[in-house]
């Protein structure tokens, strides 16, 4: 196994991605939209979406170097349901850590969602 598997902003994305979809999914989430970064650094973004509902997640760099998680309701409602720093980790493992965190949390706000298909209750 690679000591050090995160080797930029995509490879970290991807690994969230591949981490959160089955949760997304039950959520009634399906992929939308992602962002291409013109330039390294650039904010990368990914958007799933449900009825009435947007999540994006986002891996920020230069301002803030945070993973965070949002939802925007169709009423124009932003809420922020996970945020974790990642400025500069001392080590991969400290890093992994931060990204379990990250995903943890998400995984937690998922499993409160109520349902989208309105016929199930």
């Amino acid at each position: 196994m690679d000591p050090n598997p995160i080797k930029h902003q995509a490879v970290l994305i991807k690994e969230i991605r591949e981490a959160l979809e089955p949760y997304l999914a039950v959520a009634g989430l399906v992929f939308d939209s992602r962002n291409k970064p013109k330039h390294p650094g650039d904010p990368i973004w990914l958007v799933y979406a449900r009825p009435g509902m947007l999540f994006q997640i986002e891996f920020e760099q230069r301002i803030t170097a945070a993973l965070s998680a949002a939802i925007l309701d169709d009423r124009g409602a932003y809420r922020k349901v996970a945020e974790i720093p990642l400025n500069a980790p001392r080590s991969t493992k400290e890093l992994m850590e931060r990204m379990e965190c990250f995903i943890a949390e998400v995984i937690t706000f998922l499993e409160t969602l109520p349902s989208a298909d309105p016929t199930a209750e």
